[in-house]
């Protein structure tokens, strides 16, 4: 019998799930999310961005039940290493993450107290084992990708801000010659148009001479880590992805103890 076949099947199903997801935000970030309308008052030619598709938020509780699951595997395989040793297979030794102080946002020492006292982590391994769970780093600072598994798992998968739609616009204007009586860009507030309950934005105005120049807009987006996280605006499919690849290949070099 595999004692690591429990964490490799938590790395499948991670997979499996991941799959879904990406096909779910692929379909989100690949859809029109976005109409520009004109509006003119007399004065003004207004071009506006109404966005039309909310961000769902089944994308959150999924990013987060992946992770979870990846979180699993490390701990099913670690007590799988004090398993293989002790022969004790009801274990309450998981995977030895890293902490630090949310006030000074400084990495605590690792190994803590916790994993070095006796019938700790440390204790439960040889020290091949322990040297080997030392060189992965698993604590900010050290490995980061590797330590936000346990970060993003920690996280209330209703929390607003876990994930967001991050517009990014490109406008280009060209202006044909002559006089320009009025052109107006906001180049730095499109960021609002998902950010908040602002649904349309005005991207452009343009006067009555000005609204002769060829204007070009389009809107793009990803869907990035929130405020909350060490992760912030970084893309939730690259992030997890990476660290679906992180924790297989943990496992998979996890398997010389066995043989």
């Amino acid at each position: 019998m595999d004692l690591l076949n429990p964490a490799k099947e938590n790395v499948q199903r991670a997979i499996r799930e991941f799959d879904k997801m990406s096909s779910v935000v692929n379909e989100y970030v690949g859809s029109n999310l976005f109409s520009i309308t004109t509006f003119d008052d007399g004065d003004l030619l207004h071009i506006i961005s109404n966005r039309d598709r909310e961000l769902s938020e089944d994308i959150a509780f999924d990013c987060v039940d992946i992770v979870l699951r990846l979180r699993a595997a490390l701990d099913k395989a670690f007590v799988a290493l004090v398993e293989l040793n002790t022969g004790n297979q009801n274990s309450k030794l998981g995977f030895p993450f890293g902490g630090f102080d949310r006030n000074t946002g400084l990495s605590e020492d690792f190994p803590s107290g916790r994993m070095t006292k006796k019938g700790g982590h440390k204790d439960a391994l040889s020290l091949k084992q322990w040297d080997f769970i030392e060189s992965l780093k698993p604590y900010r600072g050290g490995n980061n990708a590797l330590w936000a598994v346990n970060e993003i798992a920690n996280q209330d998968k209703h929390k607003k801000n876990l994930v967001r739609a991050e517009p990014e616009l490109y406008q280009r204007v060209a202006i044909g010659s002559g006089i320009i009586d009025t052109l107006l860009i906001n180049p730095n507030n499109f960021q609002h148009l998902l950010r908040n309950s602002e649904r349309q934005k005005i991207l452009i105005s343009l006067g009555k001479v000005a609204r002769l120049s060829n204007i070009h807009h389009n809107i793009s987006v990803k869907i990035v880590f929130g405020d909350d996280l060490g992760l912030h605006d970084q893309d939730i499919l690259i992030v997890i992805k990476n660290q679906i690849e992180i924790v297989d290949k943990i496992i998979s070099d996890m398997s010389s103890f066995f043989e």
